[in-house]
């Protein structure tokens, strides 16, 4: 499946037994990061003010969650 960010593009291939980062391509002014483990992966594009991220799983089908944020500031002003 294709997941189209502000951030970014990336194609995740999800099975029961595993997930796949297939690919991700981060938008201009943005960076890439991956994570996971095989039973999920996380993709966070991130720029100077913006931060998109899918996390996504398997749960009896493919699950996911996107979030958009238009502060990519760690702290808590």
């Amino acid at each position: 499946m294709t997941f189209h960010l502000i951030g970014g593009t990336t194609a995740i291939s999800f099975s029961s037994t595993m997930l796949e980062v297939l690919w991700a391509t981060a938008n201009p002014d943005f960076t890439v990061d991956l994570s996971g483990n095989g039973n999920n992966v996380d993709v966070e594009f991130d720029s100077d003010d913006h931060h998109s991220e899918i996390a996504a799983w398997w749960d009896d089908g493919p699950q996911w969650m996107i979030r958009e944020s238009e502060d990519n500031s760690d702290s808590d002003e």
